[in-house]
């Protein structure tokens, strides 16, 4: 599917969704008063169980993740995963005025539900600014489960086709690791090729 994107909106997809999830590593960086690496976006269109199989191959079977949905000239799923295991550590992170375990463990779910709208946001209004595009996004929802839940989140089946976005993120500091998915049908392909295409038009001659 991607075989239709020209190599110039190809990189340029891939430099957009650099920026948009920097800016929001640059967010989480404030919250956590560390360091945030990331790695390069990977992008992939693939069966959903595909796309799982390789996230699972990458890290802890038991997943947590924020996610929110989106809606625009072109829709998904924007989500950030991380092991179980770092979640608490996550949240001790972002809130260390909290020092008390039993504290922190009733604080957990709604302190991820903010910390990912907030990030998820970041990514999402940066991206759709620099395409000139509008979108609206859903309230955050904390999922539990394996890398397959967590990329059918939206209603759709394991077999469908997707578009992902991949970004790794690391907090040395913490030793905390996750990753940033966009995730979105094919059928947004086309819309979201469009909106690249008139964003690179003035500069496509230039070469």
């Amino acid at each position: 599917m991607l075989d239709s994107f020209s190599e110039l909106e190809t990189d340029a997809l891939t430099e957009l969704v650099n920026v948009s999830v920097s800016k929001a590593a640059v967010t989480l960086s404030k919250m956590v008063q560390g360091g945030v690496s990331l790695t390069v976006p990977k992008v992939h269109v693939v069966p959903r169980a595909s796309a799982a199989a390789a996230l699972t191959t990458r890290a802890d079977d038991q997943l947590v993740a924020v996610g929110e949905e989106f809606q625009g000239s072109f829709s998904g799923a924007a989500v950030m995963v991380f092991p179980v295991s770092n979640s608490l550590e996550l949240v001790r992170a972002v809130l260390p005025h909290m020092a008390d375990l039993d504290e922190i463990i009733e604080m957990e779910q709604e302190a991820l539900s903010e910390i990912g709208n907030i990030l998820i946001n970041s990514c999402l209004s940066t991206l759709a600014n620099m395409l000139h595009q509008r979108i609206t996004t859903s309230l955050p929802r904390v999922i539990y489960g394996a890398a397959l839940e967590i990329l059918t989140y939206g209603g759709t089946t394991e077999s469908d086709q997707v578009m992902v976005f991949h970004v790794d993120f690391t907090m040395k500091e913490r030793g905390i690791k996750g990753f940033i998915l966009i995730v979105m049908s094919v059928s947004s392909l086309m819309a979201l090729r469009q909106s690249v295409a008139a964003m690179i038009a003035p500069y496509a001659g230039r070469a």
